[in-house]
């Protein structure tokens, strides 16, 4: 989890971002708008075709998270546990029939009684701002919605992107693992081939001994039957 100002820094990095729960969403959103519309930052018109769709889509992130917030605070009923948003494959947990019934029940009260969500301070400035300078509110309305759909294409490249580096980390993985397996058997091959190679010389070293051994023997017999036979000459 980051501070917006590491976010937006990340965004000009490239790497992806996030928006949870236990920020400060107005704040987080007051930060991210002023640095779309800084003209040295992303508001210049070479950012805003790449890090434009990025942070809109950051921002709407920041408004899901704070619209439940303001939702649950007005049902008074404790909303399902969110996911694990630090998780690329999280998902929404499917809830009993009794607790959407509740839920729905309650928050139809709550959106009859106030038909609109409370302004974002920094998006109401924004809008005011645009309208002040354009005078004409549909057009920035048709620029937001063109923001929201680069937006979108920009998530699903950033997701296709994801998984292709994901799958290709996977493969690597499986590389080098075949690799540390082929080299793990070569070594037990090696060690093996060199135990039999020792044990071999091990067996010929000893018949070597034995066949000197008994070569020792036989000619110390052999001089023992010339000696005695040399003495028995010498007697006759």
């Amino acid at each position: 989890m980051l501070d917006p100002i590491d976010e937006n820094m990340s965004v000009m990095y490239g790497k992806p971002i996030r928006a949870f729960v236990e920020q400060d969403h107005d704040s987080h959103i007051a930060v991210h708008m002023q640095f779309m519309q800084d003209p040295t930052l992303a508001g210049n018109p070479a950012a805003q075709q790449t890090m434009g769709p990025i942070l809109l889509a950051h921002i709407a992130e920041h408004i899901a998270l704070l619209y439940r917030i303001r939702m649950e605070e007005s049902v008074g009923v404790q909303l399902p546990v969110l996911p694990d948003f630090r998780d690329p494959e999280f998902k929404f947990e499917d809830i009993n029939p009794e607790m959407d019934r509740l839920i729905s029940q309650r928050a139809a009260q709550v959106v009859q009684e106030a038909p609109q969500m409370q302004p974002i301070p920094a998006i109401q400035q924004a809008m005011q701002q645009q309208q002040g300078q354009q005078g004409n509110p549909l057009q920035y309305a048709q620029q937001l919605a063109q923001l929201e759909t680069e937006a979108l294409k920009a998530r699903t490249q950033s997701q296709i992107e994801a998984d292709q580096a994901k799958a290709q980390s996977a493969i690597q993985i499986k590389q080098a693992e075949a690799q540390q397996d082929m080299q793990i058997d070569q070594m037990k091959a090696q060690q093996d081939l060199q135990a039999k190679v020792q044990k071999l010389e091990s067996e010929l070293q000893l018949e070597r001994e034995k066949n000197a051994s008994k070569i020792q023997l036989e000619r110390e017999k052999n001089q023992a039957e010339m000696q005695m036979e040399a003495i028995k000459n010498v007697t006759e």
